[in-house]
Parts: structure tokens; sequence; C-alpha cells
């Protein structure tokens, strides 16, 4: 499986790129800043406690700087 994330800042440009994707019948989540960084939260929260470990939001913030994306 091979994963497509974009961040478009029009959101008329996002909706078109949703629906041509949908035409592909695959499967597509489209998500604002704030349900992304949740999204994201989630996954390291649950990889965390597999490990007996916490992370926060500003774990999170840190990751996200570390990668050059800025939320």
């Amino acid at each position: 499986m091979t994963r497509i994330i974009a961040d478009i800042k029009n959101s008329a440009d996002a909706e078109t790129i949703y629906k041509v994707i949908k035409r592909f019948k695959v499967k597509v989540k489209m998500m604002n800043e704030h349900q992304w960084e949740d999204y994201v939260l989630g996954r390291m929260a649950a990889e965390s406690e597999t490990e007996g470990e916490t992370v926060s939001r500003k774990e999170v913030s840190k990751w996200f700087k570390k990668y050059g994306i800025d939320f």
C-alpha cells in the first residue's frame, strides 16, 4: 500500500483532487490541519502505549517541525 499526503492551501483545489482520486475507486480521506494533527497524535499515542510510554501534542508539533511540516 502506498500513501499520498498533500498539503493543499486552496480548499477548492483540494476538493477537485479528492473527486479525481475517488474516480479511481481508491479510498481517500480529506482532513484539515487540526484533524491531521489529531490523527498523527493518535497514531503516535497508540504506538507509544505499546512501549509503555506517552506522547503529547508538543511532541507531535516537534516531529512536524523536524520534518518540515509547519502546522
